[in-house]
């Protein structure tokens, strides 16, 4: 719908909600955890509620509740499965990196969840770059505005927006605002600024993630040992922060296309194949770095895959065959 105002406004009133709410519930009336855990499920209401009305003002019937058929739920299916395993491939390989960090001692346990959280405090810094991508690609792939082969067709961004939000889940969202002009930018052009895009902030992110932990590591740990293992891993852990940026983007771009199986085939074998190697480098002594080196592979591999996918002639930015990648009609309340 590219409504970049709507999500904005929920999520700025939810952090704001939650913000209020831990100060109240935890400093005046003593609640702990569990009143930051009701001042999250509070603020997450609440911006059920703002979202809902904001499909109201778009002619939605926000309310409604409708048992869906057999062929929509199998549309349903169709869309989530493969989203579910690309999620899930991902989880998976994070939850592997941990156990085996684990697993190493103490303080190799310290040094990998300090990184890692650095590394998902700075990650979503190319969520909006996929969100984008999933908003303005479809109608260029598929709609009236189609447009795949005029490379003459000049990009009209009025502006980017990149807004930082805090929110109370330790990390940083950020919302980007598109403002375009009349005409739309076709889709070969849109990717490749969303790619140049990633790339910068990849870059930014990536050193201003692996700075943190280089020049001040006691602000997360005194420990000096933990301290060596973090500057053992600091490189692997910029290769993978750097390159996420712009594979959110092509996997955005993957998304809007439907090219769903794909995708989630490719995120499974991936995932395979990092665990494989994951276990290698443990049962051959790497250690901390074996896990970091294991991880910025994944993402490097993600990164290839999908742009040898977009650029490849039969892929969707470039066969004019977009049969295949349609799912069918599916009704809407």
């Amino acid at each position: 719908m590219k409504d970049s105002c709507g999500p904005l406004k929920a999520l700025a009133v939810a952090s704001v909600v939650n913000g209020v709410g831990d100060v109240v519930l935890c400093l005046f009336f003593n609640y702990g955890i569990a009143g930051a855990a009701w001042a999250t499920m509070a603020s997450q209401i609440v911006a059920g509620f703002m979202m809902i009305e904001s499909l109201k003002d778009k002619g939605y019937i926000g309310y409604a509740i409708a048992v869906p058929s057999a062929n929509e739920l199998l549309q349903i299916f169709k869309l989530a499965a493969p989203v579910f395993m690309m999620m899930m491939s991902k989880v998976a390989l994070y939850s592997l990196l941990i156990y085996f960090a684990t697993s190493m001692g103490t303080q190799t346990v310290v040094a990998h969840q300090v990184l890692i959280q650095i590394y998902s405090m700075f990650i979503v810094g190319g969520e909006p770059l996929s969100q984008t991508a999933q908003s303005f690609m479809p109608e260029l792939i598929y709609g009236a505005k189609r447009s795949l082969s005029k490379v003459s067709d000049v990009i009209t961004y009025a502006a980017i927006f990149i807004i930082i939000v805090y929110n109370s889940y330790t990390n940083f969202t950020y919302v980007v605002v598109m403002c375009h002009c009349d005409d739309f930018p076709h889709a070969r052009m849109l990717l490749k600024s969303l790619v140049i895009i990633g790339a910068t902030c990849g870059l930014i992110l990536g050193v201003a993630g692996t700075i943190v932990p280089w020049l001040s590591p006691k602000v997360f740990s005194p420990d000096p040992h933990a301290i060596k293992k973090m500057h053992t891993v600091l490189l692997p852990h910029f290769i993978a922060l750097s390159v996420t940026a712009c594979t959110h983007s092509l996997e955005g771009t993957l998304l809007a296309g439907r090219d769903l199986r794909f995708i989630s085939v490719s995120m499974t074998t991936i995932f395979t194949l990092g665990g494989l190697l994951l276990l290698l480098f443990s049962n051959l002594g790497f250690g901390l770095p074996g896990c970091w080196w294991t991880l910025a592979l994944f993402q490097w591999s993600r990164f290839t895959i999908a742009l040898l996918r977009l650029i490849s002639p039969n892929g969707i930015l470039y066969s004019e065959d977009m049969t295949r990648y349609e799912l069918g009609k599916a009704s809407t309340a």
